[in-house]
């Protein structure tokens, strides 16, 4: 006489494959929080676009951990030079970017090295 078994009993395969996918989907979940988690407190980044010989806008206000991209859409050449020696871009050409990630709480002026009347502040908070 024959005695009838269970999916559990001889390793079902479709019960198997469910709990796998199950356990897959489950961590899929959890990474995605992760990913959003950290994406959603990464720090910010900032733009201050050259155009027209000036910075805009001149003055900003980031959190520690910040970074500010100056963007040039002149067709001469600026650089971003700190007053405290901090961070120089060197020239940039037209579309040229240049980034610096602000980790210091302060305030940063800068300048155009190349014309003067060019100047603005980035002011960085403690959050």
């Amino acid at each position: 006489m024959k005695r009838a078994t269970t999916g559990q009993e001889i390793g079902n395969p479709f019960r198997q494959a469910s709990a796998s996918r199950l356990r897959a989907m489950v961590l899929g979940v959890v990474l995605a929080g992760v990913s959003f988690a950290s994406a959603a407190s990464a720090a910010p980044t900032v733009q201050i676009i050259i155009e027209n010989f000036a910075f805009s806008p001149a003055n900003v206000t980031v959190p520690k951990g910040a970074t500010v991209e100056w963007v040039n859409r002149d067709p001469t050449p600026h650089n971003v030079v700190a007053d405290k020696p901090q961070f120089d871009s060197g020239l940039l050409g037209v579309d040229d970017t240049f980034d610096f990630k602000f980790s210091e709480p302060g305030i940063v002026a800068f300048s155009c090295g190349q014309h003067a009347h060019m100047s603005g502040t980035v002011t960085v908070t403690d959050k």
